[in-house]
């Protein structure tokens, strides 16, 4: 193929206009929402962090670990992952199980309606 003109100014410069304005919409919804929402779950994390210790001192490894598998069963342990916790009574379970629930579950249900 061999190009006879000089075409350079149709491609040159495009107008992508409708594209950056899109990218704005997307960041700006990130921003708006998903950003708030996050923001939202790290302070209630933190707090459940901070309540846990009311209940039983633990490593930070471990109330991150206990938080992460009752947040996959909404604020429950599995009697499997119980098994994990050997060293907590079921009082001290049943508690820490209540904070989760009471401060992320409650927290992220309601930001979702």
């Amino acid at each position: 193929m061999t190009v006879r003109n000089d075409t350079g100014v149709f491609y040159r410069y495009p107008d992508l206009t409708l594209q950056a304005e899109a990218l704005y919409g997307f960041v700006q919804d990130t921003i708006d929402r998903e950003l708030i929402a996050e923001l939202d779950f790290l302070a209630a994390y933190d707090a459940v962090k901070r309540r846990m210790v009311t209940v039983v001192d633990m490593p930070d490894r471990r109330a991150d670990l206990f938080i992460r598998l009752c947040l996959q069963r909404k604020g429950r342990l599995s009697k499997a992952k119980r098994e994990q916790f050997q060293e907590l009574t079921d009082n001290e379970l049943e508690g820490l199980e209540a904070l989760v629930s009471e401060e992320i579950i409650m927290q992220t249900e309601s930001d979702e309606k």
